[in-house]
């Protein structure tokens, strides 16, 4: 794979979160400190690819690849 195909691939930055997202959560988005299920999209400043648990009240976390 070259930069070109990448770039066509991933245009964008939600592009790319999203492929990160699917490796790195598989079917369900969870907490990867606690393991809890019960995770939102953090919504406040247009933050991309963050988000809450709200098991174990960790205040935020990413979806990269582990």
């Amino acid at each position: 794979m070259n930069i070109l195909s990448l770039m066509q691939r991933f245009p964008d930055q939600h592009a790319c979160i999203e492929q990160l997202e699917r490796v790195r959560f598989d079917e369900e988005p969870y907490c990867p400190l606690c393991g809890n299920l019960h995770v939102a999209r953090k919504r406040q400043n247009n933050v991309v690819g963050r988000w809450n648990c709200h098991g174990c009240s960790r205040a935020s976390m990413s979806s990269p690849v582990p």
